[in-house]
């Protein structure tokens, strides 16, 4: 049997270069998935604020069980390596140049699989990972006839921020509470 992927993609501009999101199964249907962005207004502690925050989420609805799900965040033209900045239910890394901080995070590996309730959660059925500038949520196989959600959240301001850590804590916005917000 010729197997093929089905692909949605998406794009969303930084100050740093065009970021592109790409969702694909390699067996399965996505059915009626869609990649969407939105700017929102992150509730972030006193003092701290960001130039931007985009909230770039993929829903699809599994019209068949899908296997080798991946979610893709991935530079376009920019060449510079981006470094880990994970924390506790934060999967998050970032980028810096001409006096520009990106910072691109979801959710880790424990709180997705929770959220998405996989039945056998392992390195090998979720996972979060950067490799090249290219941020994957993989997802080894997930039912049929369920929605899936998955989130990036894009910040950025000039560099040095004038409070240390603040796109950080733009990225880190709980799955449920950017549902709720990018209607």
């Amino acid at each position: 049997m010729k197997q093929h992927k089905t692909q949605r993609e998406h794009q969303v501009n930084t100050p740093l270069g065009t970021l592109s999101f790409c969702a694909d199964v390699e067996q399965g249907e996505l059915g009626s998935s869609t990649i969407s962005s939105q700017n929102i207004k992150p509730s972030l502690p006193g003092g701290m604020s960001v130039e931007n925050c985009v909230a770039v989420i993929f829903k699809c609805k599994s019209l068949t069980k899908l296997y080798k799900v991946n979610f893709s965040c991935a530079w376009v033209d920019f060449n510079e390596n981006g470094y880990g900045a994970s924390g506790e239910g934060l999967e998050a890394w970032e980028w810096e140049a001409s006096n520009k901080l990106v910072l691109i995070g979801t959710e880790d590996n424990d709180w997705a699989s929770q959220r998405i309730k996989l039945k056998e959660v392992s390195p090998e059925s979720y996972s979060v990972s950067m490799s090249n500038n290219r941020i994957s949520i993989e997802i080894d196989s997930f039912p049929t006839n369920q929605q899936l959600t998955l989130h990036y959240v894009v910040s950025w301001n000039s560099a040095p921020e004038e409070v240390d850590c603040s796109c950080w804590y733009a990225v880190d916005i709980p799955h449920e509470k950017l549902l709720s917000e990018c209607k």
